[in-house]
């Protein structure tokens, strides 16, 4: 039986706060993690939100679900989102994340890194380029985020979801 394909979504423009997208971070992580916050006005962010809390929603009715198909009782806990509202600043912060390293199920390892790409289009291909892999990013670069919505759930946290950054496209950096 094939996987069910994932459909990639691609944020607004906004500025990134503290991306992590040339060296993974591995304070938390020994596998390291690439991340990325994007801060938006909050009208742009509306549709994108709104998307996300869909996505709980729907994850916390499956789990509810299960629970009941297995006979457990209790509410499904919802998680935090994966975004803050800053109602004074008129602006939400969207966080992005993609594993470095790790195991499969099947006990494979992988690698990944998100891709780098440059808003300016090549002549002959007419994509965006890549972004040399040395290029620092630092400060508050602009740019878009290609990700995919990975719903999840465990006992200690509940129902959730994390936004799987894969590509990055950058229009200004700093």
């Amino acid at each position: 039986m094939s996987k069910p394909k994932v459909k990639t979504e691609i944020s607004p423009k906004g500025i990134f706060v503290y991306p992590s997208l040339n060296r993974p971070d591995t304070k938390f992580d020994a596998d390291g993690v690439y991340s990325v916050k994007l801060k938006l006005p909050e009208a742009e962010a509306a549709e994108l939100v709104t998307k996300i809390d869909d996505a709980i929603s729907a994850q916390v009715k499956k789990t509810a679900a299960e629970f009941a198909a297995e006979g457990k009782k209790g509410k499904v806990k919802r998680a935090d989102a994966p975004y803050t509202v800053d109602e004074e600043g008129g602006t939400v912060t969207i966080n992005f994340k993609m594993k470095a390293s790790g195991k499969r199920k099947d006990g494979t390892t992988f690698t990944q890194k998100p891709g780098l790409k440059s808003s300016k289009a090549d002549p002959d291909t007419k994509q965006p380029m890549n972004i040399p892999e040395d290029t620092i990013i630092g400060g508050r670069p602009i740019g878009k985020v290609a990700f995919t919505v990975s719903p999840f759930y465990t006992a200690p946290v509940g129902a959730a979801v994390t936004l799987r950054s894969h590509d990055v496209q950058l229009y200004s950096l700093v």
